[in-house]
């Protein structure tokens, strides 16, 4: 999996992917924990070298990510 250039100009949010992402926070917040450990688990199962990045308290990470 490559890493991201994050200061590539094509891996800037654009105006429209801001605003989507403001619309959807709060719908987000309300389902923090499922979300999260839908990323974590993916994260880790893409990376799994990034698993000893984290604490073992996922949930505290999730809120923490949301």
């Amino acid at each position: 999996m490559g890493r991201m250039d994050l200061s590539a100009p094509d891996t800037m949010l654009t105006a429209d992917q801001r605003r989507r992402i403001r619309e959807t926070s709060s719908a987000l917040r309300s389902e923090a924990v499922p979300v999260s450990v839908l990323f974590y688990r993916k994260l880790f199962e893409l990376d799994p070298s990034t698993r000893h990045m984290f604490h073992s308290d996922l949930a505290a990470q999730g809120r923490k990510l949301i």
